[in-house]
């Protein structure tokens, strides 16, 4: 079963951000595993703000264009 929990907001997405080099070379070996359908262990690494989240955010919407899934894993603020 497939939810959506924004499908009754009219509230319009935001559109992807332009991203740096680095993050666009991080999401398109991304790409490339998601495209061949394998496992493929992958490690963002950068401090808070460097925009690790709008690579997770965009690998996303290549995943679920492809029919596939993604699970978001959110710490708990304490």
């Amino acid at each position: 079963m497939t939810r959506d929990p924004l499908a009754a907001t009219t509230e319009p997405r935001d559109a992807p951000k332009r991203l740096a080099p680095a993050q666009s070379e991080a999401l398109q070996v991304i790409r490339q595993a998601l495209a061949g359908r394998r496992f493929a262990p992958i490690l963002l690494h950068g401090v808070t703000g460097s925009g690790k989240t709008e690579v997770y955010l965009q690998a996303i919407e290549t995943a679920l264009a492809h029919g596939q899934q993604a699970l978001v894993l959110v710490p708990r603020s304490r």
